[in-house]
């Protein structure tokens, strides 16, 4: 594991069989966990990291994802993860994330977070709880697109929450949605086609014993998936995911 001068951390990661599917394509889960593992170690060597904000009684809650492939990471093997925060655009800290495999990026992504009072879950301003610097743009800088889902979604799944579900703030930890995500799709698609681009808009927590319905719609002529997560007792939107397959 290294970090270089201008904040970037890069390190190495051995991908076995226990983490690829029947298709040797690295499980989606995953990489999401690999990537709030690159956050938190990169969060604690800036300074504002678990230690530091929950001394404060603070949180950080993954807000989007927007995750682009060239190809998407298949095969066992070692792949270089790097993740770079970028700093706070109005309240949100953005940080990006890129996959080596033998020296060809094959990953591009990019994610928004939000700070909040664990005891109230309000969101506090981040540049005044922890020293961050200001967004810079750059020509390259990824987007999130706008999830717009069909009238109709339709294929269904449910889930109940698990204890082993949640994470150090008691809620859903974030790789659970696009594993109920994609547990909604036919099996057939699934197993037919590669991602080539996800995106994830995370709007309520997912706590334990509660039920979760997971619907899609998928647009065969686009290469396109539409999900929507709800809190079955209430109706609430938990999460909202969009998918482009090659």
């Amino acid at each position: 594991m290294t970090v270089t001068a201008d904040k970037v951390l890069k390190k190495d990661y051995f991908i076995g069989f226990d983490l690829v599917d029947m298709n040797f394509r690295l499980r989606p889960s995953t990489l999401l966990n690999i990537f709030q593992d690159m956050a938190t170690q990169s969060a604690d060597l800036m300074g504002f990291g678990y230690e530091t904000i929950s001394a404060k009684n603070l949180g950080w809650f993954l807000i989007k994802y927007h995750i682009e492939f060239s190809e998407y990471p298949s095969n066992t093997g070692t792949y270089t993860f790097l993740t770079e925060p970028r700093g706070v655009d109005r309240m949100m800290a953005m940080r990006d994330f890129r996959i080596y495999k033998n020296d060809k990026c094959i990953t591009r992504a990019t994610s928004s977070w939000l700070l909040a009072d664990m005891a109230t879950r309000s969101l506090v301003s981040i540049k005044d709880s922890l020293n961050m610097w200001n967004f810079e743009k750059r020509e390259d800088d990824m987007k999130f697109e706008k999830i717009r889902l069909p009238e109709t979604l339709d294929h269904k799944e449910e889930f109940k929450v698990r204890y082993e579900d949640l994470d150090v703030n008691k809620h859903v930890n974030n790789a659970n949605y696009i594993v109920w995500a994609l547990e909604s799709l036919p099996f057939d698609f699934r197993n037919e086609h590669n991602i080539k681009s996800i995106d994830m808009y995370f709007k309520r927590e997912a706590l334990y014993g509660e039920t979760i319905v997971s619907s899609c719609s998928i647009d065969n002529q686009e290469l396109t998936s539409h999900h929507s997560i709800i809190n079955k007792e209430n109706g609430e939107e938990l999460c909202l995911l969009m998918l482009r397959y090659f």
